[in-house]
């Protein structure tokens, strides 16, 4: 149960940074990259 769990999470964390480089792509700003980064080093 617990692989599978890390799995799904891993499947969300992904998914989650997927839509916020889009998000990033839109608005070009720099502190939404910062914010990615962050998640990043976190899933890293």
């Amino acid at each position: 149960p617990g692989a599978k769990m890390l799995v799904l999470g891993a499947k969300i964390s992904f998914i989650g940074l997927r839509q916020g480089l889009k998000n990033i792509w839109r608005s070009r700003k720099v502190e939404p990259r910062i914010e990615v980064w962050k998640h990043i080093k976190i899933i890293l």
